[in-house]
């Protein structure tokens, strides 16, 4: 719903009436149309200090001063009193003072400004949480958690190239790989920034980057299959509708689909569905402007409908899930809960049945979606048609190439990822 009204928060000097010391008080003033109201915020400075303050950036580093770096940092920072406002503000949709006061009060506590690296995690996964990133979130407290287990407390001043190399070497000794090393330290590393802009570590002090600590790469490790073992699981006979056909057909609907991942195939809904083809936006970039999201189209060949038909809801409504995995109105807990189980039972059985067809790798669905690209690739197909159908709306290629690919070109270049000697799926 757009708003016709919008109500203004600013921070202000209140200048009106001075302080025996010779102080204003710092108000946040809200105004809508003309009407504005003031709210202390328990803050007091000198109009000298209060310059200071508007002239020196946080991010800069450029206030000395402790006292006024921190006020600075609660006022306007990004988890400060002007940023909260803002928030506040856009959540209400009819907008009253009295609303604002209920909500941007509800806590009536001081916002904490802390050194303390773990407690400011612990505040950003507060915030993920708030925003229904769930598994960010949890990836992010992982993180958390192994950092504590190396350094029970944790301060941003003790952030030192040394403490990172150090954390990394002891993450070796445990056998943890580049890639799990990376995660934690990027998780870290983004903590750092938040903590730059909030003026509570200056840039000269910031521990990353080039000549300074360099996060672990991680391994180009092969995941994509031959497309002879493709083949094998292709033609795999099994039990019909037992765990390891339910496994292996998710699979295959996971490869013959652009590579689309679980999740999505979860959320699949009967509106995904038209004119022989599944059009949907990648969960992952649910967040992204909508501008930057870019929607896939899959053309539904014989083999994909014949799974669908397999393993489809009942229910075809537009809005009910295509196949029955998840349940209409759960919370996002539950969902990625579901989604999660379903993932690691399709995992389960494919391991199985790599075992069993004499298939070395370590066959997950992810590895389904590597494969999807690498067979393309292998057969000719231009990058930026595997970049589009991927949804890789971050590759600058991909952004030429929107919409460029006619319906034949779909159909033409999915006769690739059956280019075996079939039997039945």
């Amino acid at each position: 719903m757009t708003k016709i009204f919008a109500a203004i928060p600013s921070v202000i000097l209140d200048k009106r009436r001075k302080r025996p010391d010779g102080s204003y008080p710092v108000k946040l003033r809200i105004t809508l149309n003309r009407e504005q109201k003031y709210y202390v915020l328990g803050e007091n400075l000198l109009e000298e200090e209060w310059m200071k303050i508007q002239n020196a950036s946080i991010s800069e580093g450029r206030l000395k001063d402790e006292r006024l770096k921190e006020i600075k940092t609660k006022l306007f920072g990004s988890i400060g009193y002007l940023q909260t406002a803002k928030k506040t503000i856009d959540k209400i949709t009819f907008f009253s003072f009295k609303e604002f006061e209920n909500q941007f009060f509800k806590r009536n506590q001081p916002i904490k400004i802390t050194n303390d690296v773990y407690a400011f995690l612990d505040l950003y996964i507060e915030k993920l949480n708030k925003q229904n990133r769930l598994g960010t979130a949890a990836s992010y407290n992982t993180a958390k958690n192994s950092l504590k287990d190396f350094k029970k407390n944790l301060k941003f001043e003790e952030l030192t190239v040394e403490f990172l190399e150090a954390y990394e070497q002891k993450m070796i000794s445990l056998n943890k790989s580049p890639s799990t090393i990376g995660v934690y330290l990027r998780s870290l590393r983004t903590i750092a920034n938040q903590a730059i802009n909030d003026g509570i570590i200056s840039r000269e002090n910031y521990p990353f980057g080039r000549n300074r600590y360099v996060i672990p790469a991680t391994l180009n490790i092969k995941k994509a299959l031959a497309l002879e073992d493709i083949g094998k699981i292709y033609n795999y006979k099994s039990i019909e509708f037992s765990a390891i056909d339910k496994a292996r057909d998710f699979w295959m609907l996971s490869y013959l689909c652009n590579g689309i991942n679980i999740k999505d195939i979860c959320l699949l809904k009967w509106q995904n569905i038209k004119s022989g083809s599944i059009s949907f936006v990648r969960a992952k970039t649910e967040r992204s402007k909508k501008g930057n999201q870019k929607e896939i189209v899959i053309f539904i060949s014989d083999d994909i409908q014949l799974i669908i038909d397999k393993w489809g809801n009942y229910k075809k409504s537009k809005t009910d899930y295509v196949f029955p995995i998840l349940e209409s109105g759960i919370s996002l807990q539950r969902e990625r809960d579901l989604i999660q189980y379903f993932t690691k039972t399709t995992n389960k059985w494919m391991k199985r049945l790599a075992l069993e067809l004499g298939i070395e790798a370590n066959l997950t669905t992810y590895v389904a979606r590597h494969s999807y690209s690498t067979v393309l690739k292998r057969s000719g197909v231009s990058i930026e048609y595997i970049s589009e159908s991927l949804g890789h709306s971050n590759l600058k290629t991909t952004e030429f190439y929107l919409d460029s690919f006619e319906d034949i070109d779909k159909q033409n270049n999915a006769k690739f990822l059956t280019a075996f000697t079939k039997t039945n799926i």
